[in-house]
């Protein structure tokens, strides 16, 4: 509905859709790849697991750097926001498929 009411180009609505579809997806890639990184099967209780497991904490702090980046680019280098946000998005993706496909050597079906 946002996108409709918008009065914006082309390009930038195209950003508005894809940019958060990338990062939900390249954040919860990231997760899952460094939670079979970073495996841990020793606990008491499951909010060890879920909130303070190494694998949460550093996809926490990586996608948060993943956010400060863009922004950082923006504000002090004075880059334009849509070039930015393409190039961001597409490593983003690349490193995506990467970790997707690192996954696939973990997994073992006997």
């Amino acid at each position: 509905m946002i996108v409709t009411r918008l009065s914006s180009n082309l390009s930038q609505l195209i950003l508005a859709i894809v940019v958060p579809i990338v990062y939900s997806g390249f954040i919860s890639i990231l997760g899952i790849h460094l939670n079979m990184k970073y495996l841990n099967l020793n606990w008491n209780d499951e909010i060890s697991v879920v909130k303070h497991g190494t694998s949460a904490i550093l996809t926490n702090i990586l996608g948060i750097i993943s956010v400060a980046i863009p922004i950082l680019c923006i504000v002090l280098m004075k880059v334009d926001y849509e070039f930015i946000m393409m190039i961001i998005c597409f490593f983003m993706i690349v490193l995506s498929i990467k970790f997707y496909k690192s996954l696939g050597d973990n997994f073992y079906i006997s």
